[in-house]
Order: structure tokens, then sequence, then C-alpha cells
């Protein structure tokens, strides 16, 4: 059968449980007698002994097959959970291993248990409170995760590269070469030291105005290049500096708005 065809079956046979579960429960039996969940969650021995006696034999007689149900029931809905909520697992588990019935019922069976071993903790009074609030909470988280990337579990390697290129696909267009920490004498010799080329040789070619207002001419050689970069600037540090940027609109690594 197919998932949908399952859960129409598990659905019918949960709620034609849960319906007989409510018509056979021992509060039922009589007005003001506590029902069967008010016995499931007595928490001590005391409790529950109250309860028994406040049944009779005839309530009594209907706990016990409301409890035997009560194991069906469980089965029923922890099933049904498991197919229904858990849409974007199947398709992502079973993509690559399409017919694999061995993969699918161990994997039924391990949803199956994971629901009833959460379930089960909510009987816990010193647990069901704080269990409530973090399953809610994750909850939120991992749909809110699954909705906006579509991801349950990665496929392959290849699967998550193509995702990952997809996502980031307009941050790598505005990537640049160009680290702004570092100045461009320092990019300059690292471009050219990433292609194995020798460093760039700087000389001053000339030297103007008063000692006390000069300004330095300086020409950069870079190997790649056919022609010599220049630059100029109050001191010989800075003319080296601008001599270095032109080179790196040169040889087009940037393109002078960087």
């Amino acid at each position: 059968m197919t998932r949908k065809r399952w859960l129409i079956v598990l659905g019918a046979v949960t709620l034609a449980l849960a319906i007989t579960l409510l018509a056979i429960d021992p509060a039922r039996e009589a007005e003001g007698n506590p029902s069967i969940v008010g016995f499931e969650l007595a928490w001590d021995e005391q409790g529950a002994a109250e309860i028994l006696d406040e049944w009779g034999e005839d309530g009594r007689d209907a706990a016990r097959l409301s409890l035997r149900l009560d194991f069906l029931y469980l089965l029923a809905y922890g099933a049904f959970f498991a197919l229904a909520c858990n849409g974007m697992f199947w398709r992502s588990a079973m993509s690559g291993h399409p017919g694999d019935l061995m993969l699918a019922l161990s994997l039924f069976l391990l949803l199956l248990s994971v629901h009833g071993l959460l379930l089960g903790l909510l009987l816990w009074r010193g647990v069901a409170k704080p269990l409530l609030a973090l399953l809610l909470v994750t909850t939120a988280f991992a749909a809110h995760y699954m909705n906006s990337y579509s991801v349950y579990l990665d496929a392959d390697m290849q699967t998550a590269r193509e995702r990952i290129l997809a996502w980031l696909a307009d941050e790598f267009e505005s990537l640049t070469l160009v680290d702004t920490n570092k100045d461009p004498k320092t990019r300059l010799q690292e471009f050219l030291q990433s292609r194995s080329c020798e460093l760039p040789r700087y000389e001053v070619v000339d030297i103007q105005g008063e000692p006390h207002c000069r300004t330095f001419f300086v020409e950069c050689e870079v190997v790649l290049l056919n022609n010599k970069s220049r630059g100029q600037g109050v001191s010989r540090r800075i003319a080296e500096q601008v001599a270095a940027a032109a080179a790196l609109i040169a040889l087009g690594v940037e393109n002078g708005n960087d």
C-alpha cells in the first residue's frame, strides 16, 4: 500500500480505538468515578488503591480492558504520527533506496520507538512540563529549518554541494581578492607569490619639490606586465603603494573601485 493509504488505515484504527476507550472508561460506570487517565497518573500506590476501591468490580473490569486496548492505541497513533509528521524525512531517506522494504521498515520502527519513548516520558511528573517546553521549542526550530532550507537529511556530498552553492551564489559573486586590511604592496606580493612569480621591484625615478615638500615618483616592475606601473606621493612609501595599486589594476586583480 502507499503511504497515503497507510495513513487512512492507521487514522481510522486510531480513531476507533479512541472512541472505544472513551466508551469503556470506568468514569462512565458511575458519576464521580475517576477516569482511567486519573488512575494512570495517580503517581503513588495509595492513590491508585483509592481509585480502585471507588471503581468497584465493574469499574476494575472496564479498567483492565481499557489498559489492554491502550497498548494498541499507543501503537496505532504512534505509527500514524511516524508516517504523517515525517514526510520530508521519508522522501530524503528513501530517495537513494527506492523500493527497499527492509530500510523502510527499520526506519519506521525507529521513528515509532522514538515517538513511544518521548510520549512515555510525559507520564513522569518531574519531567513532563520541562520536556513539553523543550519539545515545543525544538520542534519549532526544526520546522523552521526544514521549511527554510528544504533539507532534512543530506542525501550525499554532491547533492549537499549543489544545494550549498545555490544558497551562496550571490555571496560568491560579490567576493573579491581585495583584502582591505592589507595595503596594495602586500596584496601585490601575495598575488605574485601565489603564482610562483618573482617579487615586484620598485625604483624611485624622480624626486621633485623643495626638501620640506617633495613629491616622489616610483616605478613598479612586475614580470607579468610588459609595462611598468607608476605612482607618486609625498613619500617614497606612499608612491610605492600607489604604483602597486596600479599594477594590481593592470593585472586585472582589482578594478580600481574595490
